[in-house]
């Protein structure tokens, strides 16, 4: 499970930050909520430009109007459901048309469903993968090359533990959370020496509606703020992967010392501990956006 250099920091450095990316884009997908919308306001202040990328509007507003008190940045709400593949190729042919030049992707956007695998749709597994996955190899293929040939920018993939273990109730969530980390970390070997800086970030529970939604009777864990700080910082150092605090890093360790034969029950253990999936696994169905 070694993923080169791993970051774990325990404080922030906001004046790092704010000199690593003047007159700047972000782009940000997931921007509406949890870490994604975290991350949004944090880096605010540091970029010229933000793009915020969800598929909810009213709560995008939300994020711009906090962001509007505490920095002068131009604020572009993208109101696309990534879901679609045909949303995420509007969401590029705009930044074409607009000669919009993103220098740091924030690829945050997740969904998921606690459930037995047979017992839910086909098109709602499609639309996952396409969120999950599919979006993000539709916006890396048309903004990576730009990159590349300015010699310089930036990629930040919000991962997951899960990506570590299979998670029984969560099948596709974990898979597709182990295809983003590995296409990540090939990225990373890629576009060595060529001014790019990916950095693959592993949350473990954070405190969001990510976590009630799947049945968490009480959502604990990582702030969503402090996860943002630690992830920013983490890029702007150049660290290959963020693992977000030491309980998290602690998982991480238990989970590499696990046979990975074991690690599905020991990941559904968990979840039970947690509460998450304590009620009927084959009727439940909970979507999180």
């Amino acid at each position: 499970m070694g993923h080169g250099r791993s970051v774990i920091v325990m404080k922030s450095n906001a004046s790092f930050l704010l000199s690593s990316l003047p007159g700047q884009t972000a782009l940000i997908t997931g921007a509406s909520s949890g870490i994604g919308r975290s991350i949004a306001i944090q880096l605010a202040p540091s970029v010229s430009r933000i793009i915020l990328v969800s598929r909810n509007r009213s709560a995008m507003e939300s994020v711009a109007e906090e962001i509007r008190g505490i920095a002068n940045t131009h604020i572009d709400i993208k109101a696309f459901d990534l879901s679609e593949g045909s949303s995420t190729m509007q969401l590029i042919q705009w930044i074409e048309s607009n000669a919009i030049q993103v220098d740091l992707m924030v690829l945050s956007a997740g969904r998921s469903w606690f459930g037995a695998f047979q017992y839910n749709s086909v098109n709602d597994y499609e639309q996952m993968l396409e969120l999950l996955n599919g979006s993000n190899v539709k916006l890396l293929k048309a903004l990576l090359p730009g990159m590349t040939a300015r010699k310089k920018g930036g990629i930040l993939f919000i991962s997951s533990l899960y990506a570590f273990t299979p998670a029984p109730f969560q099948a596709l969530y974990s898979a597709s959370k182990a295809f983003m980390t590995s296409l990540a970390e090939s990225i990373r070997v890629e576009t060595r020496g060529q001014g790019i800086k990916v950095t693959t970030v592993f949350p473990g529970t954070t405190a969001t509606a990510f976590r009630r939604d799947i049945g968490e009777t009480q959502p604990t864990g990582m702030c969503p703020d402090k996860v943002a700080t630690l992830a920013l910082n983490g890029w702007a150092r150049g660290a290959a992967t963020v693992i977000p605090g030491w309980k998290n890093y602690f998982l991480y360790l238990v989970m590499g010392a696990i046979p990975r034969n074991w690690r599905p029950r020991w990941a559904m253990a968990f979840n039970q501990r947690r509460g998450v999936n304590r009620q009927n696994p084959n009727t439940l169905t909970a979507k999180i956006i």
